[in-house]
């Protein structure tokens, strides 16, 4: 067998992740939350669209 051996950590480093968070809800919070309604409007409207065609 052939196995990829791929090079580096793969440990999660919680400084990265403590940044990510910062960085979302404070820079990035304005898109963050206009692409979350975006997302509910389309789940809203497939679950419309299910529902008409089951009728």
């Amino acid at each position: 067998m052939n196995f990829a051996f791929v090079r580096g950590s793969f440990l999660i480093r919680s400084q990265n992740i403590s940044k990510i968070g910062t960085e979302l809800f404070s820079t990035y919070l304005i898109p963050f939350e206009l692409l979350s309604l975006i997302l509910v409007a389309a789940i809203i409207g497939v679950m419309y669209i299910a529902w008409e065609e089951r009728r």
